[in-house]
């Protein structure tokens, strides 16, 4: 596509962030992984700024950007979904996290 430019972290290889650990990137699209590093990281530095140190998720999905932010970066977050199979999905996917490390 013309102007566009593959974010750094994507050169190794396409499909996987480079500047997102392997636990964090399973089950991630690679969009999703460079959506994930660069909102979960801007979020940190607002908490580091404000003092703020509590996040909510709201629309949470299946918890990838919460799962980083809580053990990716040490934030203290509260996932908010709707949709009970997200959830559940969240759920077994915060476990399988949570066994890798």
């Amino acid at each position: 596509t013309p102007g566009f430019q593959t974010p750094s972290e994507f050169l190794e290889n396409p499909s996987q962030s480079s500047r997102l650990t392997a636990p964090f990137r399973k089950h991630v699209r690679p969009k999703k992984q460079h959506e994930i590093r660069r909102l979960g990281e801007l979020v940190k530095k607002l908490s580091d700024f404000t003092g703020c140190t509590q996040v909510v998720d709201v629309g949470s999905g299946q918890g990838h950007l919460s799962r980083f932010m809580a053990l990716g970066l040490g934030l203290m977050v509260k996932s908010i979904e709707g949709d009970q199979r997200l959830v559940e999905r969240a759920q077994r996917l915060d476990q399988e996290l949570l066994q890798a490390l």
